[in-house]
C-alpha cells in the first residue's frame, strides 16, 4: 500500500513517467485493486494527476467508466478530483502557456 503512494508521488508532472505509470495501471488495474484492498485502491486515480489535457481527462474517465464492476467504494470521489485537476491544468495551459513562453523568450 505504501508503494502505491510512492508511485503516485513519483510522477512529479513528468509526462513520460505519467504515461508509463498510466499504462502500467491500466494493464494491472484489476490485480492492483485486489492486492491493495478497499483502503488503498480508491487512491489509484491519483496516478493520472500528472496529465494536463482534455484528451487525457477523457481517456482517464473512459478507462474508469469501463471498470465500474471492480471499482472499490471511495474511488469515484478521488476520480472526480483527479479529473478536475487534469482539466484545470489543461485550462491553465491553454490560457497562459503562450504568454509565458513569449515572456521567457525575451
Amino acid at each position: 500500500a505504501q508503494d502505491a503512494r510512492t508511485l503516485r508521488g513519483a510522477t512529479s508532472g513528468r509526462p513520460p513517467i505519467v504515461e508509463a505509470l498510466w499504462t502500467w495501471l491500466t494493464q494491472s488495474f484489476d490485480a492492483l485493486v485486489t492486492k491493495l484492498g478497499a483502503k488503498t485502491a480508491p487512491g489509484l486515480p491519483a496516478i493520472a494527476n500528472g496529465f494536463c489535457s482534455e484528451a487525457d481527462a477523457a481517456r482517464v474517465e473512459a478507462f474508469f467508466e469501463g471498470k465500474k464492476d471492480v471499482i472499490p467504494s471511495g474511488l469515484e470521489h478521488n476520480l472526480r478530483g483527479t479529473l478536475e485537476g487534469i482539466r484545470q491544468c489543461a485550462l491553465f495551459r491553454a490560457t497562459f502557456e503562450a504568454p509565458i513562453v513569449k515572456w521567457l523568450s525575451r
